[in-house]
């Protein structure tokens, strides 16, 4: 598995800063069974911010304060007015890429216990039975790995995938 799991960013909304600590010490927690540092946790709540300090858990600064744009999903995020700015034409360059990490990406969360309601997937859901996919039905990630796509719920698929559903 250490060969094979990578986490790049996490990303997730809430109203109540003790769900979010519970989150994020259990996210924090299952790759660290596997030695893996999850590290630069970003929010744009001053009390949570506070809570993680305390708790010795590393988080960025604002990206007012640091003058560096945090970046969330690939996704520019000034965390202190809350609004995701992004390239749409950076999202065509990595999409047959994006796609198949999705279906990992789901599959390793499912692997560690995480519920499917509390994973959310959009998905435009058009590599598995495309005609240039040599394995029919199937999404394989990494190269030479097993079937990614098998059991994955759809939350949104197609043209579902908005950036309002996403939001």
């Amino acid at each position: 598995m250490l060969n094979e799991l990578y986490v790049d960013d996490l990303i997730n909304n809430t109203f109540d800063a003790t769900e979010v600590l519970q989150l994020s010490e259990e996210m924090i927690h299952i790759p660290g069974e596997a030695g893996m540092n999850l590290r630069k946790w970003a929010t744009n709540s001053i009390t949570l911010h506070e809570a993680w300090k305390c708790a010795n858990i590393d988080c960025r600064k604002t990206s007012e304060k640091s003058g560096v744009q945090l970046k969330i999903l690939g996704i520019i995020w000034d965390n202190v007015n809350d609004n995701l700015n992004f390239d749409i034409r950076q999202f065509e360059k990595l999409k047959n890429f994006m796609k198949a990490d999705i279906c990992h990406s789901y599959q390793i969360l499912k692997n560690h216990g995480i519920p499917d309601e509390r994973i959310i997937v959009l998905m435009t859901d058009d590599i598995a039975n495309n005609g240039e996919n040599l394995t029919p039905g199937i999404v394989i990630n990494p190269p030479n790995g097993n079937d990614v796509y098998k059991g994955v719920p759809k939350d949104y698929t197609g043209e579902d995938v908005t950036p309002k559903n996403l939001y």
